[in-house]
């Protein structure tokens, strides 16, 4: 009879003050990434290339360590590399960042994807010089200003970061931890590195980063590698922004789960121990 009583406006209030009681606060903050992505250029460790007599100096060897005779040991190869090291250095880093400015050229203010990393330096071989480029989707590899997690169930921290990186996710149903974890100048896919891990699961990207390598000695002119590269980071970024990108979770500890018992054959009968003897 109490009950009927009670405005039932002061009855929806009470519940939901409960409701708040119990969740606390709980809150992701995903700050818009820059879509304007700065490549990261890195020059490695250079090839060394040792001069034959009849060099002809083609277009690549001044991104080469080049030796008139073979040093007698490591240790005056080592202070030889050092030595040519900076003008080699030097002319890696123009090539890089002419490269980079063509590729942004060729990028659209719809495209999904980004140049992540150019990287030139000593590929397979001590003479090869190996290009790398690294193409990436932005909102997945971006940095943003921060990321924020407070008292959040860890599956909506995942689908969280799926939705604002632009890709699908599928995650096991179960353990839930609660997340409380912040950082700045960080990416989606940092964040995913660094709450996963702390508590026990594993991820896999798939169709979010593709890399493109070439041997620069399978080129006839700077031009002709410049416009092959050019191409295939192009076509690289062409194919994630038809892919299905997605990221999946599972839980490091798979004895931990709970495992499905097969039942028994059809034929066999599951053997009954004998009955204890009387005493």
């Amino acid at each position: 009879m109490l009950l009927k009583r009670v405005n039932p406006w002061v009855c929806s209030l009470l519940l939901a003050g409960s409701v708040l009681t119990l969740t606390g606060c709980r809150k992701a903050d995903v700050d818009r990434f820059d879509p304007a992505v700065t490549t990261y250029i890195n020059v490695t460790e250079p090839a060394v290339f040792v001069r034959p007599q009849n060099d002809t100096a083609p277009w690549y060897r001044e991104l080469q360590v080049v030796l008139d005779q073979k040093a007698t040991d490591e240790k005056e190869l080592a202070a030889k590399i050092e030595e040519k090291k900076p003008g080699v250095t030097e002319a890696s880093t123009r090539l890089l960042v002419e490269l980079d400015r063509a590729v942004q050229s060729r990028r659209n203010p719809a495209d999904k994807w980004s140049a992540l990393t150019l990287t030139l330096g000593k590929g397979k071989k001590a003479g090869d010089v190996q290009l790398n480029a690294d193409v990436g989707l932005t909102g997945l590899y971006a940095k943003r200003p921060a990321i924020a997690f407070n008292e959040l169930p860890l599956e909506l921290c995942v689908a969280k970061l799926a939705r604002e990186s632009g890709i699908q996710h599928s995650q096991p149903r179960g353990y839930n931890p609660t997340v409380n974890w912040s950082k700045t100048d960080v990416s989606a896919a940092d964040a995913y590195e660094a709450v996963l891990n702390t508590h026990g699961f594993d991820h896999k990207f798939t169709e979010t980063f593709h890399r493109v390598s070439l041997r620069l000695q399978d080129f006839a002119s700077r031009q002709e590698m410049l416009d092959a590269a050019i191409e295939a980071i192009a076509a690289k970024g062409k194919m994630l922004n038809s892919s299905r990108a997605a990221v999946a979770v599972s839980p490091r500890d798979k004895a931990a789960q709970p495992t499905e018992v097969p039942a028994p054959a059809a034929d066999k009968k599951t053997p009954v121990p004998p009955p204890s003897p009387k005493k």
